[in-house]
């Protein structure tokens, strides 16, 4: 149980341990021994000596205390001695700060401040005690300060600029520090006032911003961690925002990633090598361009990295251009066999480049040493070179030298040696130069010298030939002349038949046309038509003339329009069909299908071009065909090239003459000029012709196996396509069987009628198109169209359609006769036979397909017996739905006709009457004045060659008289004045147009129309 020990502690327990020696482990504890009770007492002694020294312990601080409170008086005396040490010590330590410090109580009256106030105000220092801040301060400042002050007796720590007159200073920024003064409660009693003139600062970091503005470089300090403490950045595509955005971010977060990851590295670099490294990087900016920079690097003291970045794009620019500027030299040095050298007096080293090696035949890697240089000239020249090697180190001049060299593979060659010494401080530090290979040069100047010498030897003799030419020029400029005159007379003589065949040709002909529109016998319809043929034949071959003349003179022009060529091509077909009828030749057009038919051209000149060719192909084919094929070579969104072949089976031209075929005056041989007549002029203009329209013109043939003659011509596409004017059915995959024995017109049908969809099986045998127009209808896939040529060896076409209707199997396929006679009464046979179409060859792609559309219609409509489908029934369906124009009102207009031939008068009157109009006549011009000034006339017709007064004296006195309704009157000329320049020359007098002689009776109606209103 407890007990109070001797030293008055409270003693729980007693642990004794087990004894060995003295008893057993196991036995329980019995009486105590001596030594027990020994060991007990040494415990209890400690113990009381333990209390005895607390006690004394206790008793001295006792008598301390009460020392204390005796002498507490003293110690408050000898605080307040150090309290005022203290506080002079504040004042010393705070009279030499430059700050302005003070303290301010909670009434914000001053009652401390240090010597820098008493500086600034001028006031001594108790001046300052016990005033407001407002009274030191003045109101403008304390108005800055006041949010301030507040927070400092609120306890807070503030920190602000002000920039305000401040004492004496009239003008300061100040960075100011409030520091709240705590008492021992913890409550505010005031705060210290911390002001700090930084008015230098500021302006010293002005000077450095600008400086930091002027600079191209960009200025970066990043912390070991890599977060951005300061920076001024000149490019903003580094950052990803402001300068004072990014300060506090990491260098990944403040830079875009091109920088970032650059810069890391570098510092990562810098960290690793201890100094300054270089970095560079590409950042693309918004322009999609790619803008380069070096980035140094460097660690600092602190164990942060200062960054420079500086754009060096322009730099790069500019590098690589020289390396390019440098390896073109280098090349053009190659090419030109030019080196570089240089020679180092001080040293005795000599450097060459590797081309100077190249003309030496060394190795890339020799470099020799001067002396070893001068052995590989001949030693004459060796000297001269070391002597102004000499010159150039000692009196400093510069030398140019051409030397003959012998190679180190012994090559003899010349080389131009030039050196230009340099230095500094009077003194040559090095020669430099070019070292040039100018063998080919030197050969060259001996083969002038050669040269020079043989022409001077020939210049004795050109002197002989140029007194023997100067004689033959005089003879020369008397022969131009009279060529000359000879060419203006061929003009007029040409000027002069034209109009003189061409007067009585327009009565000629003009009377042929009346008589066709009169009442005649057959036999006198045939004088009269063959009169007419020999008379455009005849016109043809003047024409031929005139335009050869005009294109001779370079006075041929060619009029782009708006036309269709398949018309145009047509056209001339149409007008040649009956030659080729006449003779039994098969026409084939084959106008391919992919070629485009609108273009911009003169289809004038065009038709000119077809008509000699195909013209020369009928006369000089007997038998076989002519095949007319029109294809595009090449097209684009706005050109094309068109080539158009005439191949025949005629007579053929061998080489020689296809060589002189195209001249002018000019046939295969004089035998063929009397077999088949001509001028020789058609393939002469039409050269010319396709020559200016900017394209080509040629020949293949063989004798005995026909010719193709081709031409090529760039065509502007027309964008204002011609439309169908047929509706196309459905009929994609329809069978059509096409039976001809003639291979070429059989290929061309295939490929018209397979580009409108159709399927197409053709045969060259009837008796085989018969048969498998059987089995196809047996199988149940009958064709739906048959296309049968009407002369063919086996069965003809006529026969052919008797089989096939006779036969029910076949029977209901629709037949068309395609045929090349095209006689009276054919097409009424052609129908007893069976046929539902007749067409005449060559037929028209746009016909054929017009006829199928019909066809078609009929049956899909359950209408089969409807009349025969010609090519007039295409042309009324047209007239039906619109195509065509109305006819043509008759002319009611009064007409002046200055014409003084009597059978000219006598045709263009009844022209004239034809269409309606009303007219009167002047047998030259004094007759046409004076008639104009008694009557109205809505149009005046004038020939150019009259007697007494010509037509442009007239048209000139017309245009001059006052009346302006009779000056102004529509004036035609209509002459036979058809020579290059005669329009121009109408037009200049005053004619508001022109008409050539023969006169068309539809061009005269069109130049009628175009000057005078029509009536119905």
């Amino acid at each position: 149980m407890p007990f109070a020990s001797p030293v008055g502690l409270t003693v729980i327990g007693l642990f004794v341990g087990p004894t060995r020696g003295f008893s057993q482990p196991d036995e329980p504890l019995s009486q105590p021994s001596a030594f027990g009770w020994g060991i007990l007492a040494l415990i209890l002694l400690v113990l009381f000596l333990l209390a005895l020294g607390y006690g004394i312990v206790r008793a001295r601080q006792a008598a301390r205390l009460s020392c204390r409170l005796n002498e507490s008086e003293d110690e408050k005396k000898k605080l307040g001695e150090k309290l005022k040490q203290e506080n002079r010590r504040f004042d010393l330590m705070s009279d030499s700060l430059p700050a302005l410090v003070g303290y301010i109580d909670k009434e914000e009256r001053y009652r401390q401040n240090n010597a820098t106030y008493v500086a600034w105000y001028g006031h001594p220092r108790d001046w300052f005690c016990g005033k407001t801040m407002r009274e030191v301060m003045g109101q403008a400042a304390y108005s800055i300060a006041e949010p301030y002050i507040r927070k400092a007796l609120e306890g807070e720590v503030v920190e602000f600029q002000l920039e305000s007159a401040i004492g004496s200073v009239d003008h300061a920024f100040m960075n100011v520090t409030y520091i709240p003064h705590r008492s021992e409660t913890d409550e505010v009693e005031g705060f210290y006032s911390l002001v700090q003139d930084v008015t230098e600062s500021r302006k010293q970091d002005a000077r450095v911003s600008g400086v930091l503005e002027a600079i191209p470089d960009s200025l970066f300090e990043v912390t070991d961690s890599g977060v951005l403490v300061n920076c001024h950045a000149n490019k903003s595509q580094l950052l990803r925002g402001s300068a004072e955005q990014m300060i506090g971010s990491h260098v990944k977060d403040a830079f875009h990633p091109a920088s970032s990851g650059a810069i890391l590295r570098g510092m990562e670099e810098a960290r690793f090598k201890g100094r300054l490294v270089t970095i560079e990087f590409q950042v693309t900016a918004a322009a999609e361009t790619k803008q380069t920079f070096e980035g140094r690097i460097a660690p600092t003291e602190t164990g942060a990295f200062l960054v420079i970045v500086r754009e060096i794009t322009d730099r790069k620019i500019a590098e690589e251009n020289l390396r390019q500027s440098q390896e073109l030299l280098k090349q053009t040095g190659e090419m030109a066999q030019v080196g570089g050298w240089e020679y180092n007096p001080a040293t005795s080293h000599l450097t060459w480049s590797d081309q100077v090696n190249r003309i030496h035949e060394l190795p890339s890697t020799y470099l020799p040493t001067l002396e070893e240089s001068f052995a590989f000239f001949p030693a004459d020249s060796a000297s001269v070179i070391r002597e102004h090697m000499a010159h150039a180190v000692e009196r400093k001049e510069g030398f140019d030298l051409e030397l003959p060299l012998t190679t180190s593979k012994g090559s003899e060659r010349w080389v131009r040696v030039i050196g230009r010494p340099t230095g500094q401080n009077g003194k040559v530090t090095k020669v430099s130069g070019s070292f040039q290979d100018i063998t080919n040069r030197k050969l060259a100047e001996q083969k002038v010298m050669e040269a020079r010498l043989e022409a001077e030897e020939q210049a004795a003799k050109l002197r002989a030939y140029t007194r023997e030419l100067a004689s033959k020029n005089d003879e020369l400029q008397k022969a131009r002349e009279e060529a000359e005159a000879g060419t203006r007379a061929k003009s007029e003589f040409l000027a002069s038949m034209s109009h003189e065949i061409r007067t009585p040709m327009n009565g000629v002909l003009g009377m042929a046309r009346l008589l066709l529109d009169s009442e005649l016998t057959s036999e006198q319809k045939e004088y009269v038509q063959t009169i007419q043929t020999s008379g455009d034949v005849l016109l043809g071959i003047i024409n031929d003339i005139l335009d050869f003349s005009k294109i001779e003179a370079g006075k041929l022009d060619i009029e782009p329009i708006p036309f269709d060529l398949q018309v145009a091509l047509d056209e001339v077909v149409d007008l040649l069909q009956t030659r080729v009828h006449e003779k039994g030749l098969e026409l084939v057009v084959d106008y391919k299908p992919s070629t485009p038919t609108q273009f911009i051209g003169d289809p004038g000149r065009i038709r000119q071009i077809l008509m000699n060719l195909i013209n020369n192909a009928i006369k000089f084919t007997h038998e076989g065909y002519i095949l007319i094929e029109v294809e595009c070579l090449h097209q684009d969104e706005t050109d094309s090239r068109i080539k158009i072949a005439i191949e025949d089976t005629g007579i053929g031209i061998d080489e020689e003459a296809q060589r002189k075929l195209f001249q002018s005056f000019s046939q295969a041989d004089a035998s063929t000029t009397r077999r088949y007549g001509g001028t020789g002029l058609g393939l002469a203009i039409s050269k010319k012709l396709v020559e200016l329209m900017d394209g080509e013109i040629s020949v293949e043939s063989e004798i005995g196996n026909g010719s193709t003659f081709w031409f090529a011509l760039p065509l502007p596409l027309c964008k204002e396509s011609s439309s169908e004017t047929t509706q196309i059915p459905e009929w994609r995959g329809e069978p059509v069987l096409i039976i001809d024995d003639h291979p070429v017109n059989l290929k061309v049908l295939e490929s018209q009628v397979a580009s409108w969809g159709f399927q197409v099986e053709s045969y060259l045998s009837a008796s085989e198109g018969i048969e498998a127009l059987a089995k196809r209808s047996h199988e149940g896939h009958p064709y739906r169209f048959v296309l049968l040529d009407d002369r063919m060896p086996d069965i003809d076409g006529m026969e052919s359609a008797k089989r096939i209707k006779a036969n029910p199997e076949i029977a209901d396929s629709q037949l068309v006769l395609l045929t090349s006679s095209g006689q009276r009464g054919e097409a009424r046979v052609s129908q007893e036979h069976g046929f539902e179409a007749y067409l005449v060859k060559p037929v028209r792609p746009n016909t054929l397909r017009d006829t199928l559309a019909i066809l078609w219609n009929r049956r899909t409509a359950g209408d089969d017996h409807r009349p025969l489908v010609t090519r007039h029934t295409i042309a009324e369906s047209k007239v039906a739905v619109g195509e065509q124009p109305n006819p043509k009102e008759s002319l009611t207009v009064c007409i002046l006709l200055a014409e003084d031939n009597k059978i000219n008068q006598k045709v263009a009157v009844r022209m004239l009457e034809k269409l309606g109009c009303k007219v009167d006549v002047a047998g030259n011009g004094v007759e046409a004045l004076e008639m104009v000034q008694q009557f109205n006339y809505d149009l005046i017709l004038m020939d150019c060659q009259m007697p007494e007064l010509d037509g442009y004296q007239a048209t000139a006195e017309i245009r001059r008289l006052p009346d302006k309704r009779i000056s102004g009157i529509p004036i035609v000329a209509m002459t036979a004045n058809a020579m290059e320049g005669d329009r121009e020359k109408c037009l200049s007098a005053g004619m508001d147009d022109y008409l050539s002689k023969p006169v068309n009776a539809d061009d005269l109606e069109e130049k009628i129309r175009n000057y005078a209103k029509a009536t119905v």
